[in-house]
Parts: C-alpha cells; sequence; structure tokens
C-alpha cells in the first residue's frame, strides 16, 4: 500500500508540474502533499482511518523523517529559490512556541524560510518547508486559507 501511495503522490506532483492553469498547477500539488500527509498518519499509527485531531501538530510534521533533507534539497532548491521571491508579505503564517506569552506569535515561518535558503542551510530549510507545508494544508482543510 505504502508503494501504491508514494507511486500517486509522484503521479499528482507530476500532474501538477504539467499543468498550464495556476489553480490547477495548486489543487493537484495540494493533493500530492495531502497524500504525503496521510502517508505519514498511516505508518504512525498503523491504523489509516485512525482520527488525527488530538495528536500534536509537532508529530504531524515528522513526516520530513520520511526523506533525505539534504537529497530534497537539492532537488527542490531552484523552484524554491523562484518561489520565495514571490511569497507575499502582507500575511505571514507562524510556527507556535510553546511557553511564549500571551499576544506572541512564535517562530515567522516565510521570513525564517528565507534566512536558512539564504545561509544555505538544508536541513533547517526542509524542516521549515515541511512545517510551513502542514500549516498550509491545516488551513486549507479547516477554512482558513484560499487559493
Amino acid at each position: 500500500m505504502e508503494t501504491d501511495l508514494l507511486r500517486k503522490i509522484k503521479e499528482w506532483q507530476e500532474k501538477a508540474n504539467a499543468e498550464d492553469d495556476p489553480f490547477d498547477k495548486y489543487i493537484s500539488m495540494f493533493i500530492a502533499y495531502n497524500i504525503f500527509y496521510n502517508l505519514y498518519e498511516m505508518k504512525r499509527t498503523n491504523n489509516f482511518d485512525e482520527d488525527s485531531y488530538d495528536h500534536d501538530r509537532d508529530k504531524a510534521i515528522n513526516a520530513i523523517k520520511l526523506s533525505n533533507s539534504v537529497q530534497l534539497f537539492d532537488e527542490i532548491s531552484a523552484e524554491l529559490d523562484a518561489y520565495l521571491k514571490m511569497i507575499p508579505v502582507f500575511r505571514e503564517e507562524y510556527w507556535p512556541r510553546k511557553n511564549l506569552g500571551k499576544g506572541k506569535q512564535g517562530l515567522p515561518l516565510a521570513k525564517s524560510l528565507k534566512a536558512a535558503f539564504l545561509r544555505s542551510d538544508k536541513n533547517e530549510v526542509v524542516k521549515l518547508l515541511v512545517r510551513w507545508l502542514y500549516r498550509v494544508r491545516c488551513n486549507l482543510v479547516h477554512g482558513t486559507k484560499s487559493y
């Protein structure tokens, strides 16, 4: 089953790369990453149907352990370089930090990702990218982010 899901992820990524329409590209890539997220949940719980609502978000981003960060960085760095230049600055996504006082926003993901990319900190870039993808995925699934 895992091999089938990995193949399906690849198919959706290829479909996204072949799309001309930005919305179709976005939806195809979203599906690919959502399958990736579900694959992680299946590996973590040994039960594809288990409800993961009660699990900590830090555990959910452990999908990074399924890949080689340095290799992944090398494969996506050209696209990521172009993408980082287009990131809108009007709305930052924040990753919650433990023990922050009331009103504190946490780690600014886009700002931190750009800085790590400029430092060529491959492991940190992939770690932040996975956190950002998880954050965006949750926003989309729960209705707080639009295309």
